[in-house]
C-alpha cells in the first residue's frame, strides 16, 4: 500500500533523474501489485471452479490492470524523452484515428465510468501529414487528467478530416495552471502529478508544431496536422526527427 511520506519523498526530489527513476519504480512496483493481486485471484477462481462468467470477469480485472500499468509506465517515460529533447518525429502521411481509438481505449481502462463518460464523434478516416503516435500521446494526455481530474463530467471528443480535434467538457476545468501546462514549455515535468498527461500533451503538441487552444466555454482545439519544422520543447534543447 502507498504511503503518504514515500510520495512526498518522490515529489520533493530536486535531481530530474533521481525524480524520474524513483517515480517509475514507485509506479511500476504499484501497477505490478495489482496485477498480482488480480493473478491470484484467478488463481482462486481455477481452484475453487467458480461459474465461467466470474472468471472472465477476473481475466477482465487482470487484463485491464496489466495495460493501465502499461500506459502509465509509458506515459512516464515519454514525458521524460520529451523533457531531454530525444523524442523522435516523424511526420508522414497517416491516418490518426487508429490512434486516438487506442488512446482512449487504454486511457479509459482507469476509470470504471469512462464508458459513460467519453462520447466519441470521429470522421471514418483522417489522413494527415503528422506524427500519428504523437497525436495519440497528445490524446491520451489530455484524457488521461481529465478522466482522473475532472471527476464525473461529460468529456466530447470531435475530430474531423482536415485534422482539428475539439475536446468539450461540461463544467468549468480550464484553470490557469491547466492553461500554463498545455501553452508554456517548461523544464519540469511533473512526474508524481496529476498533471502529467497535461505536460505529455502540450510537449506533444509543440513537437508536432502546433498550438492547443481553450475557450470560455471550457472546450480546446487542437490541430493534429505536423509542422515539418516544429520548434524545441524549451530553450536550449531540441528534438530527434525519426527516418
Amino acid at each position: 500500500m502507498e504511503r503518504r511520506e514515500d510520495r512526498q519523498t518522490l515529489m520533493a526530489s530536486q535531481d530530474p533523474d533521481a525524480r524520474f527513476l524513483s517515480v517509475l519504480s514507485h509506479d511500476l512496483r504499484g501497477g505490478l501489485h495489482s496485477v498480482q493481486l488480480a493473478m491470484d485471484m484467478l488463481r482462486g477462481d481455477v481452484l475453487d471452479s467458480v461459474p465461467m462468467e466470474q472468471l472472465l470477469g477476473d481475466v477482465e480485472l487482470a487484463r485491464k490492470s496489466l495495460v493501465e500499468a502499461g500506459a502509465r509506465t509509458e506515459r512516464i517515460i515519454c514525458a521524460r524523452r520529451m523533457d531531454r529533447g530525444v523524442m523522435p518525429v516523424r511526420i508522414v502521411e497517416a491516418d490518426v484515428i487508429p490512434a486516438i481509438q487506442a488512446a482512449v481505449r487504454v486511457t479509459s481502462l482507469a476509470e470504471e465510468d469512462a464508458a459513460a463518460r467519453v462520447h466519441l464523434s470521429l470522421v471514418p478516416t483522417a489522413v494527415l501529414q503528422t506524427d500519428a503516435r504523437l497525436a495519440g500521446e497528445l490524446v491520451g494526455g489530455l484524457l488521461d487528467y481529465l478522466l482522473r481530474e475532472v471527476t464525473g463530467s461529460t468529456i466530447r471528443l470531435t475530430l474531423d478530416a482536415g485534422g482539428l480535434l475539439e475536446i468539450a467538457v461540461d463544467r468549468d476545468w480550464i484553470t490557469p495552471q491547466v492553461s500554463a501546462m498545455l501553452s508554456v514549455a517548461t523544464n519540469d515535468p511533473p512526474f508524481a502529478e496529476p498533471t502529467l498527461g497535461l505536460y505529455v500533451a502540450g510537449a506533444a503538441a509543440r513537437l508536432l508544431g502546433t498550438v492547443i487552444q481553450t475557450a470560455a466555454d471550457h472546450s480546446l482545439t487542437v490541430s493534429l496536422r505536423g509542422q515539418s519544422q516544429a520548434g524545441p520543447l524549451h530553450a536550449g534543447q531540441s528534438h530527434s526527427r525519426g527516418a
